[in-house]
């Protein structure tokens, strides 16, 4: 038996972001009951069995493969991180907090998520080793990336 347009939508919307609800809404449910009709919906034969047919023609050569989604929520946390933030400390005069007039963002959270991200493009391979060298004038270090010399 064929799905209905609805449901035909919601199996679409569902392999972009494996979110259920969202894709219930998405496709045109109540937002008051999306989470139960999408509940229902993933338990069809039919309706699994379609999303079963999209992943294999979507596969990974499309946005909806989970290597994209990774991707996407790693380089949103990166943005989140490098914004720049009032820093606020603590006034005991009076008891309150305060902005000091200085911003910062969060550099260690900002290189985690590129070096994340150059992994998995490829451009710096699983159990590539870095050679930090710690000198006066600051440090280096080295990474080999792939089809070029070491740098």
């Amino acid at each position: 038996m064929a799905l209905s347009e609805k449901k035909e939508r919601f199996c679409e919307e569902y392999i972009q972001d494996y979110n259920a609800c969202e894709a219930a809404k998405r496709a045109g449910y109540s937002e008051k009951y999306a989470r139960a009709k999408s509940y229902l919906l993933l338990q069809e034969p039919e309706v699994s069995e379609k999303i079963k047919n999209l992943q294999r023609v979507y596969g990974s050569s499309s946005v909806y493969d989970s290597k994209s989604r990774v991707l996407k929520e790693v380089w949103n946390m990166y943005e989140l991180a490098m914004e720049k933030k009032p820093v606020i400390v603590w006034n005991k005069d009076t008891k309150e907090y305060v902005e000091t007039g200085e911003t910062q963002f969060d550099e260690k959270t900002a290189i985690k998520c590129l070096e994340f991200i150059a992994k998995l493009c490829g451009a710096l391979p699983e159990g590539t080793k870095k050679q930090e060298k710690n000198e006066s004038e600051g440090v280096e270090i080295f990474v080999r990336v792939e089809g070029e010399d070491e740098v």
